[in-house]
């Protein structure tokens, strides 16, 4: 009896052992093959990534279901090439080294000229088909990145993907947010899981699943499923010369610049409409009346968060130049004239403000907000931005200090601005 208790024993020794110490070790393989594979594209000079990726989200009152495809090339010498066809974008940026064009398909026009020493700019609108362009220039870096925010990682059985009818055998490596280096926010639950090419060590496949709170939506949770398949991963392998030349279409056409993607007309170049503003104290200010001096017409509204948020450095611009000669009038589109007068009281601004019944919005053309614009002293637009973004007001400064010796200071904000 004791020597079966004994056999036992060891029996269950030995099975603690196989259990407890392999998987810790299977634990650190796959942790070190999910962070061999991030190395890969971290340090990749040269690369092509297509991507496909599918997305789902479901909350209590919402599903939403996207589909995306992709394509990044980069080699040295500013050569690189970027593709995204979704519901949102269409577009291909590409550069040879000398030349980058960004032909828009829906649109059927292209862009033509000098590539910059900096490489291409990413866009900081806040658009769709910006972001999505972004994320799609980043591709590279964001595999490298995501690989290397775990410090632990599970194995799972290994699978074999099939792409173009190529079998790839891949190891399989799950990580959640228990194995993260930084806590997730709160309520957040997500997992991921990578197929991992044994041969090359790329990564061929992404699953995710993410539950938490809902974007924009307080008190609502959201459930996103997401698959990243990768047909092809090429990293430091040499690319022909054709996937960094572009050639347009017979039926696209060259353009100086793209439509404005609110579909509102440029007025750049043309002469201001002949305008007179009316305030509830009935009140005139004619454009006519300003000939001879530069003005900046704004449109905004308080709910316009972009609007409010340039406040403080468009006041600050107007104290730099309106002893130059500068005219600001702002025009407000709330609804309630009333609300916006009591918001410009609270912030003190000097400059005249204006509610729009409309026909302020239709005469120039504001189809979306922030909207401004400069006209020079012979009353032309000289200066048109819809949107917000980071180099907005500094391109606006840029404008006004073309206009003469006087504004060449105003190219830069004050240190009082950068401050704001």
């Amino acid at each position: 009896m004791k020597k079966y208790r004994h056999t036992l024993l060891v029996a269950f020794v030995i099975i603690c052992l196989i259990q407890v110490v392999p998987a810790n070790a299977a634990t650190d393989e796959a942790l070190a093959l999910l962070k061999q594979a991030g190395q890969r594209y971290a340090k990749a000079k040269a690369y092509r990534i297509e991507a496909i990726t599918e997305t789902s989200s479901t909350s209590e009152l919402s599903r939403e279901w996207q589909k995306s495809f992709a394509t990044v090339a980069e080699e040295p010498g500013n050569r690189f090439r970027y593709e995204v066809r979704s519901a949102n974008a269409d577009s291909i940026r590409i550069s040879d080294g000398k030349t980058e064009w960004i032909y828009r398909v829906a649109e059927k026009a292209y862009t033509q000229h000098p590539t910059s020493a900096d490489g291409p700019a990413i866009s900081q609108n806040v658009m769709f088909a910006d972001m999505e362009e972004s994320h799609t220039m980043k591709m590279r870096k964001t595999l490298a990145d995501e690989t290397d925010a775990y410090q632990s990682a599970q194995s799972l059985p290994d699978e074999i993907l099939t792409f173009n009818g190529v079998k790839v055998p891949c190891s399989v490596i799950k990580a959640g947010t228990n194995d993260l280096k930084k806590p997730a926010g709160a309520g957040t639950v997500s997992e991921k899981t990578f197929w991992i090419d044994k041969s090359t060590g790329a990564i061929r496949k992404i699953v995710a699943h993410d539950h938490g709170p809902k974007m924009m939506a307080p008190g609502f949770t959201e459930d996103t499923d997401t698959t990243e398949l990768y047909p092809v991963v090429q990293l430091d392998t040499q690319l022909p010369d054709s996937i960094f030349t572009f050639a347009p279409p017979q039926t696209a056409k060259l353009v100086e610049k793209f439509k404005d993607p609110f579909g509102g007309e440029d007025l750049t170049g043309q002469p201001a409409p002949a305008f007179t503003f009316k305030s509830e104290d009935n009140k005139e200010m004619s454009l006519a009346s300003l000939r001879g001096k530069p003005v900046i017409l704004e449109f905004w509204a308080t709910w316009c968060l972009p609007c409010v948020a340039s406040m403080p450095e468009m006041a600050e611009l107007y104290k730099q130049t309106r002893d130059k000669g500068l005219v600001l009038i702002s025009v407000d589109e709330d609804e309630d004239a009333k609300v916006a007068s009591d918001f410009l009281a609270k912030k003190n601004n000097p400059w005249p403000n204006f509610h729009d019944l409309g026909d302020i919005k239709k005469a120039f053309s504001q189809t979306a907000l922030p909207y401004t614009l400069l006209i020079d002293p012979e009353g032309k637009i000289v200066f048109s931005k819809i949107g917000s973004s980071d180099d907005s007001l500094s391109d606006l400064r840029a404008a006004i200090a073309k206009l003469g010796p006087e504004f060449a200071s105003v190219a830069q904000p004050t240190p009082a601005a950068t401050t704001k």
